[in-house]
């Protein structure tokens, strides 16, 4: 009967939902469908394998795939390796380091250390052509901000992977960089509008 109960305990455990605990979610995005007579569309997140990040999309309201999170946190959460450690964009590492003990990485890369095994090189270059992504600029408009995910009372840009993805709200207008997109408007979306923590 206990064995039974642990079991059970252990299937509700990793099962919540639609998030696999700890198992990287080897779906793409399925943004569903609104052909159904309860379809309320909503923002949620989903982890993209290529880049290694969460990433908002909007959800149509009905059916979809299993790589759906209510919130990014969740997404992180559950649908990020727990071992996870890239190159930022999920960029080939030009090399190894110690981490701890050795930080000596080839001229032009940077040492990003990892728990248990030896760090990874990083191309120092191809972090600062992601960072300018993280912060892009707009053209005409204000980028669109949201609250940051460590503190709620600091805002970062609205970023997506793609404006196929319809991401950015009503009156905005999505634009897209080299590897993400961001939003353009005249103000910000409304406090709460995006689930970020």
């Amino acid at each position: 009967m206990m064995l039974c109960a642990l079991f059970f305990a252990t299937i509700l455990h990793t099962s919540i939902g639609n998030e696999s605990m700890g198992v990287e979610s080897e779906f793409g995005i399925d943004r569903g469908h609104s052909n159904c007579s309860n379809a309320t569309p909503q923002i949620m997140y989903y982890y993209d394998r290529s880049v290694g990040d969460c990433f908002p999309f909007l959800y149509e309201g009905c059916g979809g795939g299993r790589n759906a999170y209510y919130t990014e946190l969740r997404c992180r959460r559950y649908g990020k390796p727990a071992d996870a450690t890239y190159c930022i964009g999920k960029e080939k590492p030009v090399g190894n380091c110690r981490g701890r003990q050795d930080f000596t990485c080839p001229e032009g890369s940077y040492c990003k250390p990892r728990f248990w095994v030896p760090g990874i090189c990083c191309d120092k270059k191809k972090r600062e052509e992601w960072n300018k992504e993280f912060n892009p600029a707009c053209e005409w408009n204000n980028v669109l901000m949201i609250e940051s995910r460590s503190d709620p009372n600091k805002l970062r840009p609205l970023l997506g992977r793609d404006c196929s993805h319809k991401f950015c709200p009503e009156g905005s207008e999505c634009v897209k960089g080299k590897h993400l997109a961001y939003c353009c408007g005249e103000t910000n979306p409304p406090k709460g509008m995006y689930r970020v923590r």
